[in-house]
């Protein structure tokens, strides 16, 4: 369904890509200055990625598995895994996909993981939802919607 909802929704998750300036002071409460990206980005600048959960459930136990587009790799900036100042346990960044961890989201929050992400070659991506799951409840499962990413030569 086009709202990211399933037929026996458990979580809504939407994803957003956004441009990361550098050059500009970030805003109050947040960790860089960015601006939507309107589809297309160039190679080697640095895109945010953000996902919200929100729990429609209380959900327990949940894996939640953002995959990366092809041609771009996630930056390797210094993450604490175990950091207690995040809503998730643990998050681990892996070849082909950031992997969240949470033991806990009651009904009705919508939490947010957000990772950096460096475009590596040109070309017209399409990205796989994000999905989620419990890990101990294997009928617990819900997914975003899939989209698409321009990367065009840096000038």
């Amino acid at each position: 369904m086009p709202d990211g909802r399933c037929s026996r929704c458990i979580a809504v998750i939407a994803r957003e890509y956004f441009r990361i300036d550098r050059n500009s002071p970030a805003p109050k409460g947040q960790k860089y200055s960015v601006t939507p990206i309107d589809g297309e980005v160039g190679v080697r600048e640095e895109v945010l990625v953000r996902v919200s959960v929100q729990a429609l459930t209380g959900l327990e136990y949940m894996a939640f598995e953002d995959p990366i587009p092809s041609g771009f790799e996630i930056s390797e900036e210094p993450v604490d895994a175990y950091s207690w100042y995040y809503w998730y346990d643990r998050s681990e960044a892996r070849d082909s996909k950031m992997v969240v961890f949470a033991t806990r989201i009651p009904a009705g929050k919508t939490q947010t993981f957000e990772y950096v992400l460096v475009p590596e070659r040109p070309g017209s991506y399409r990205v796989m939802p994000t999905q989620a799951w419990s890990m101990y409840y294997p009928g617990l499962r819900a997914r975003g919607n899939s989209s698409s990413i321009k990367v065009t030569r840096s000038e």
